[in-house]
């Protein structure tokens, strides 16, 4: 089964900031960011309480300064990185992923994946638990995705297909 793709800068920031929401630990701070932020509102209307600059500087870090820095950072590596904007094919196999871009080419076994993981928009091949490569679902058919399910249960690789 091969399935071709172009990652546009658009979609790297896109995954970039899936990738950085789906640690429930950022997510939490998140969510106690905005609480934070809140009480603070709260607290300097009906004069509870001294807002001071750490109750509006910590929130404002985790929920604007930490998004914008993956937004810089992903646009800076798509742009420095070749094979980020190269037409990828990627061939699995029974026994292998075979991945293929203009300037590389590589095999790998099954038994090197951490896993594999399908969002609404992506499926993540992850060679590790912090590298992943990036295939939109725009480009994978319903069909291909139950061949690869069964592929991935033959080889044991732990998936959410």
């Amino acid at each position: 089964m091969i399935i071709k793709t172009k990652l546009t800068e658009k979609d790297f920031i896109s995954v970039n900031f899936v990738l950085l929401y789906r640690r429930p630990l950022h997510v939490l701070f998140s969510i106690l960011a905005v609480l934070l932020l809140i009480y603070s509102a709260i607290a300097q209307f009906i004069d509870i309480g001294e807002v001071t600059l750490a109750t509006i500087l910590a929130p404002t870090v985790v929920l604007f300064v930490i998004p914008l820095i993956t937004y810089f950072a992903a646009k800076r590596n798509y742009r420095t990185a070749a094979r980020m904007n190269e037409v990828i094919e990627y061939n699995f196999t029974r026994d292998f992923l075979d991945v293929k871009g203009e300037s590389f080419s590589s095999q790998l076994g099954w038994n090197k994946f951490y896993k594999i993981t399908k969002t609404k928009n992506w499926l993540l091949v992850w060679q590790n638990n912090r590298s992943a490569n990036i295939i939109p679902m725009r480009d994978v058919w319903e069909s291909q995705l139950e061949e690869l399910k069964e592929i991935l249960q033959k080889n044991k690789v732990k998936n959410n297909l």
